[in-house]
Parts: C-alpha cells; structure tokens; sequence
C-alpha cells in the first residue's frame, strides 16, 4: 500500500543521522549556526523541488522516497547539530529562549495531532481541497490550533516525578 513508505524503516534515517552526530561529538566535532542552518535551508529547498520528486508525504517511486529520506535526515540533523556538538552563538540561544523550549516540551503532542488537525484547517477552516491554497497561511492556522491543543494533550498525559 502506498502508506507502507510512511512505516518505521523510513524513519531509521533520522536515527542513524542522530547516531552519526553522537558520534562526531565523541570526536569533538563541533556545529556552528551559521554554517548548518544555511546548509538545512539549501536541502530543504532542494526537497522541495522536482529534483526530489512529486510534493507528497507519500512517493510513489522508490528513488523519489529515498531522496526525500536523505534529504529530511540531513536537513534534521543539521538543524540539531549546533546544540547537540556543543557549539555557541545565536542560534543556541534562540533554540534555549522561553518560546522554542516551550514548543520542545510539548514536541510530541505536536507531531502527533498536526496532522489530523492540519487537514481539519484545510477542509474547514480554510474551505481548500487538501494541499491546495496558501501553505503559508495552512502554517500559521494549524499552529494556532495545534499548539494549544498539544499544550493540553501534554498536561494531562504526562508522567509527574
């Protein structure tokens, strides 16, 4: 079935590509903002092109579900990199400040209701055939909707110490 590409060995990537950073800060390798953030935009702008394939969360041909594989690992990887090899600067601080924490704290929620909430603001809210319309504004909504609500799926789902 085509959602057999959205099952768990597509999503080893990411974890190999968090063991790879574990490892580079084993070596003492360090990651600086200003390097890995431009490097993430360029692999995502590149993922986002045909030269990755057709946009969908599920690709129909298997070179196409690799190159998006490849690219999302190493566009996750150098986005946490700079905090995950001890580098400092800007972008260290901007991911300790009060509001990314708070979105790391509730990062799960997050990940597991914006997609059904996403399709939600698409057909209701915005009145758009799904994946049609301003992504831009799809963004903006489904944040507003979905941070809360994961908010509350975290208060009252999480473990107390």
């Amino acid at each position: 079935p085509d959602g057999a590409r959205l099952w768990l060995p597509t999503y080893m990537a990411w974890f190999v590509a968090g063991m790879a950073l574990t490892v580079l800060g084993q070596l003492k390798v360090r990651g600086y903002g200003m390097v890995c953030v431009p490097l993430a935009v360029v692999c995502y702008f590149i993922a986002s092109t045909p030269i990755a394939g057709e946009p969908t969360t599920s690709p129909a041909k298997l070179s196409e579900a690799l190159v998006k594989t490849f690219f999302y690992a190493v566009i996750a990887a150098l986005l946490v990199a700079p905090p995950a090899l001890g580098g400092h600067g800007w972008y260290n601080r901007f991911l300790a400040s009060r509001p990314m924490v708070f979105l790391g704290e509730i990062s799960y929620e997050i990940f597991l209701i914006h997609l059904m909430i996403m399709e939600l603001v698409m057909v209701e809210v915005m009145r758009d055939p799904v994946y049609t319309g301003s992504m831009f504004n799809l963004f903006v909504l489904t944040m507003v909707f979905t941070i809360p609500a994961a908010w509350l799926l975290h208060r009252f789902t999480r473990v107390r110490s």
